[in-house]
């Protein structure tokens, strides 16, 4: 505790920005270690928990989704879509046959997810 208050601010906001990082080579969890084979853990793990949170959404919404007027968690899922969609073809210029195509259809893009998820 002694050694904590000694710590200067710093420091302090250093060590918090610090990610957990696990060398592939050692095994061990290293702050210090960098290079191709180490692990950033805190990005793992809330990627994981980021996408079961919106996985467990989209599943929600496709259960309550309906043809006619779409309600207000169905249009935030096809809003969703369209900018992941978005920022793939922003970020790729070519034809996305290969890199994360939606479908080819904008029409039927927006619905695409919603559908696909209730048809199981």
């Amino acid at each position: 505790m002694a050694e904590q208050a000694q710590e200067g601010t710093g420091e302090y906001i250093v060590h918090h920005l610090t990610n957990l990082k696990l060398n592939l080579h050692t095994m061990q969890i290293d702050p210090d270690a960098t290079g191709f084979w180490v692990l950033n853990l805190d990005s793992i793990v809330f990627s994981a928990i980021l996408g079961v949170v919106f996985l467990a959404l989209f599943l929600f919404v496709s259960r309550k989704a309906t043809s006619g007027q779409p309600g207000a968690w169905q249009n935030f899922v096809e809003m969703m879509v369209e900018y992941v969609d978005q920022q793939v073809s922003d970020g790729f210029q070519g034809k996305a046959t290969f890199v994360a195509p939606m479908l080819p259809e904008p029409s039927v893009r927006t619905s695409f997810p919603v559908l696909s998820l209730t048809r199981t």
